[in-house]
């Protein structure tokens, strides 16, 4: 009782310094003491209660993710990959071949006719996005279009407006990019040998590194958009997926700030004919396509983003992604960090409301 009762020493206070009073006085004294009681005490259970709940719905908001996938028969496929259920399917007006998320229901849907907003709830599609296939979308929510002299276009979701970036050195012969801060990094294929990395100034144009993956590169192609993620220990990844000499290769752009390093890993099981779809996740990324063995099954693997990338658990579902995609949108579930910093963050509220 010694705890409990020094959190309210006013009301042993208020009581001394009124025993003198009339009995009148003293039981309405008391009645004010017992509500102020029994106010504190409420508010702490409140406090409580609120904090618990928090706590207790962290597992289940921590353990859904929602990705769209562009399926080969029209329709886009709603997917959870940690429990690894289907939630549905939606149909569009036409064959999505690509898909990325933008916020809220909207996400960006490359179809036949061009690039489109889209309510991934309905289906309806919104705004038209330009007739360029979209190759990635930047950091700050512009569609990344290449173009035939040597640059890419910028445009901004759902709007027709464009900036040229023309970029020293660089050739429009398959590529994928992305646009990070005042960077471009982009893999491309200057030759039908080379396959080589680079990082631009996204202002002016300038070539600030460059790397030849190889120089000795036979069949190559681009098979993915590429995706950004920041691995554990800080650094900048951006990951791509190419094709050279009957193999699918992931490959990484690791920035520090100083510079790129890069590193390649050869892709199993994931049909060589087709293209390969990226999208981030907690730590690491998901790489989707169709298998190698059943073309009508859809394969995933998970790669951890520390370091150099470490491929980790994959699997296959009955659905068909479309071959021609390069790119699947997801909604990442908040991370346990943020609903503890929610439930902190109601602790001060209440506390301020005392």
């Amino acid at each position: 009782m010694k705890d409990f009762t020094a959190s309210f020493p006013n009301l042993t206070d208020q009581y001394l310094a009124n025993v003198t009073r009339s009995p009148s006085q003293i039981k309405k004294l008391f009645a004010k003491s017992r509500n102020l009681l029994y106010n504190q005490i409420m508010r702490k259970l409140r406090l409580i209660s609120f904090v618990s709940f928090a706590l207790v719905a962290l597992p289940a908001l921590a353990s859904f993710d929602l990705m769209y996938l562009p399926l080969q028969d029209g329709r886009i496929q709603r997917y959870d990959p940690v429990n690894r259920i289907g939630l549905g399917t939606m149909t569009m007006p036409s064959t999505a071949s690509s898909l990325w998320y933008r916020g809220g229901t909207l996400g960006q849907v490359q179809l036949a006719a061009g690039a489109y907003f889209a309510n991934l709830v309905t289906g309806a599609l919104g705004s038209y996005n330009g007739v360029s296939p979209i190759v990635s979308i930047s950091d700050d929510g512009q569609t990344l279009n290449h173009v035939s002299f040597s640059g890419l276009l910028e445009r901004p979701m759902g709007s027709q407006a464009s900036t040229l970036r023309i970029l020293t050195g660089w050739t429009n012969t398959g590529n994928s990019f992305f646009t990070q801060d005042n960077d471009v990094f982009s893999i491309s294929l200057p030759s039908t040998t080379r396959i080589t990395a680079m990082r631009h100034n996204r202002t002016t144009g300038a070539l600030l590194d460059t790397i030849d993956l190889t120089t000795s590169a036979v069949s190559p192609g681009l098979r993915s958009s590429m995706i950004h993620s920041v691995a554990r220990g800080g650094q900048h990844v951006f990951s791509s997926v190419y094709a050279n000499n009957g193999n699918l290769n992931l490959f990484r752009i690791i920035f520090t700030g100083s510079g790129i390093t890069t590193s390649t890993t050869t892709l199993s099981g994931f049909n060589l004919a087709g293209n390969i779809s990226l999208a981030p996740a907690h730590n690491g990324y998901y790489v989707v396509g169709q298998d190698s063995t059943n073309t009508a099954l859809t394969r995933f693997q998970m790669f951890d983003d520390d370091g150099f990338g470490v491929a980790l658990n994959a699997w296959t579902e009955s659905f068909t992604i479309n071959s021609a995609s390069r790119g699947v949108g997801i909604v990442l579930a908040p991370e346990p960090s943020s609903m503890i910093m929610f439930a902190l963050g109601g602790l001060a509220l209440l506390r301020r409301r005392k």
